[in-house]
């Protein structure tokens, strides 16, 4: 499971990147979306970093629908998931493909700047 990215600013970089272990060239996200993308996505973090929309990080949603947690009886929520012990509750796989937001699955673009400040 990766970190999913807030649809707002989710987007496919439209720049070439290098992947780390793969030496003919720089990529692309037309590449990653080409041939055996699932693959590609989940074998290479610079994919996820410069194609979310092609990798499919982009839905960082919470759900609204009632879903099973083994284990917790009745189906539970996202908000069930955020009102107490919220740490322990996202550890559980179905909460965690559930609850993105609540479980802090996302995260937005922020790149360091190689620019110095004055």
């Amino acid at each position: 499971s990766f970190f999913r990215v807030a649809s707002a600013t989710c987007a496919d970089s439209t720049e070439r990147f290098e992947i780390d272990g793969i030496s003919n060239g720089k990529k692309t996200c037309e590449w990653v979306a080409r041939l055996k993308t699932e693959e590609r996505c989940s074998k290479y973090k610079e994919t996820r970093l410069f194609c979310p929309q092609t990798c499919d990080l982009c839905n960082c949603v919470d759900s609204t629908e009632r879903f099973e947690v083994d284990g917790f009886g009745p189906t539970k929520t996202c908000e069930w998931a955020g009102r107490r012990d919220t740490v322990n509750r996202c550890s559980l796989e179905e909460v965690k493909e559930n609850c993105p937001a609540t479980c802090k699955q996302c995260y937005s673009w922020c790149f360091d700047s190689s620019t110095r400040f004055t």
